[in-house]
C-alpha cells in the first residue's frame, strides 16, 4: 500500500506540475505578445512623429517650434522609454519547459528504474516551476512601466500638441497629470510588483 500511495502520489504531482509549467509558459507567452506588439507599435509612433515634426519644420504657415514643448520632450522621452522597456521584457523571457534531450535519452535507455525516473521528473518540474516563476515576477513590473509608459507619452503629446496649437495652458495641467500617473501606477499594483520582484532577485 505504501508503494502504491507512494507511486500515485508521484503521479498526481506530475500531473499538476505539468499543468502549472503550462500555465505558466502560457502567461509568459502573452507577455512576449504584449512586449513585441507594443514595440511595433511604438516604433510606428516614433517614425510619425518625426514626420509630423519634419513636415512642421518645413510649413510656414505653422511655428514648428511650438511642437517642441515641455509636454512633448515628456511624451517622447516615455515614448523611449516604453520603447527600451518592451524590447527587454521580450529578451528576458527565458523559460525552462522540459527536459534537455540529454535526459530524455537517459530515461528511455533503460538503466533507470520506471518509478525512479518518475521520482527525478517530479524533482525537475519543481525547478522549473520556480524558475520560470521568477521570471515571470521579474517581468510583470517591466511590462506594466512599459504600458503605462506608453499611455501617459500619449496623454503627454496630446497636451504638448494642444499646448502647441492653442498657447499656454492652465497651470492646472501641469497638476492633472501627474495625478493621473499617480492614479494609473496604484491601479496597476506596479509598485506591489516591484517588491515582488526585489524579494526573488
Amino acid at each position: 500500500m505504501d508503494e502504491e500511495g507512494s507511486e500515485e502520489s508521484v503521479d498526481l504531482a506530475l500531473e499538476q506540475a505539468r499543468r502549472v509549467v503550462d500555465d505558466q509558459l502560457q502567461t509568459l507567452s502573452d507577455i512576449d505578445s504584449k512586449a513585441i506588439k507594443i514595440l511595433r507599435l511604438n516604433v510606428v509612433l516614433i517614425g510619425a512623429a518625426v514626420s509630423i515634426l519634419s513636415v512642421s519644420v518645413r510649413s510656414n504657415g505653422f511655428p514648428s517650434a511650438r511642437l517642441v514643448n515641455g509636454y512633448t520632450v515628456v511624451g517622447g522621452m516615455l515614448l523611449l522609454s516604453s520603447t527600451l522597456t518592451a524590447a527587454a521584457t521580450y529578451t528576458a523571457s527565458t523559460v525552462k519547459a522540459g527536459p534537455s534531450s540529454s535526459d530524455v535519452w537517459r530515461m528511455i535507455s533503460g538503466k533507470y528504474d520506471p518509478d525512479a525516473v518518475k521520482q527525478g521528473l517530479a524533482g525537475s518540474y519543481a525547478d522549473w516551476i520556480d524558475r520560470n516563476y521568477r521570471t515571470n515576477v521579474k517581468n510583470a513590473p517591466v511590462l506594466t512601466t512599459t504600458i503605462l509608459s506608453l499611455a501617459i507619452a500619449f496623454i503627454c503629446f496630446s497636451v504638448g500638441v494642444v499646448e502647441a496649437v492653442r498657447g499656454p495652458l492652465p497651470v492646472a495641467t501641469v497638476v492633472v497629470i501627474p495625478v493621473l500617473v499617480g492614479v494609473s501606477v496604484r491601479r496597476t499594483g506596479l509598485i506591489n510588483q516591484i517588491r515582488r520582484a526585489y524579494r526573488e532577485r
